[in-house]
């Protein structure tokens, strides 16, 4: 995964006067036109200007980051959710899309589902106190609640068993829309009429 990140930047700053595909996967099956050219014996047209030197380095220090081991782990085995829609999940949870709100409202919002994103829901007794709101002790104690069901909630989800069982049902679901799709024909196809 390392390399193809490397690559991929080394690609994208490629010019037809410095091509850079050295680190570009070679053969028939590449997705770098260049090596495919080469693997089929072509001479590659690169129409590509490149970038220039001043964004190149800008952008190399944030791919060397992207390349980082330890940050590459955590993407394998699919273990963990994207922060992404982990963190739209909760925003929806206390702003449902369906419901008109005002801009105030709606930076409110945000500001407590950043705020439990990070910090779970013992991170808003914080803002509490901040605004001199001392909180109780059936608050302290359901907020501990609300985030002890929370990690074993994902503890469970995170579980072999539980994946295995996600995975057959998402199977079960598959073969069911095939079998559909040949009985009825398509009949949703995504920005088609």
């Amino acid at each position: 995964m390392q390399s193809a990140v490397i690559a991929d930047f080394f690609h994208c700053c490629s010019s037809k006067h410095q091509p850079k595909h050295g680190q570009c996967p070679v053969g028939d099956e590449s997705w770098c036109k260049f090596q495919r050219a080469k693997a089929s014996n072509i001479v590659y047209q690169d129409k590509s200007l490149g970038l220039p030197q001043n964004i190149v380095n800008t952008i190399k220090l944030v791919y060397m980051d992207l390349c980082d081991r330890n940050l590459l782990k955590k993407c394998l085995h699919g273990k963990t959710q994207n922060p992404n829609e982990s963190f739209n999940a909760i925003l929806w949870q206390i702003l449902p899309k369906e419901v008109f709100v005002e801009h105030q409202t709606l930076r409110l919002g945000a500001y407590i589902a950043v705020v439990q994103f990070n910090n779970g829901f013992q991170g808003l007794i914080s803002i509490l106190n901040e605004m001199g709101i001392v909180s109780g002790y059936y608050t302290i104690r359901g907020q501990k609640i609300f985030d002890n069901e929370s990690i074993a909630d994902s503890k469970r989800h995170s579980l072999p068993t539980a994946k295995t069982c996600r995975r057959k049902l998402r199977a079960i679901r598959k073969k069911r829309n095939i079998k559909i799709e040949e009985e009825e024909g398509i009949t949703y196809k995504t920005g088609e009429f």
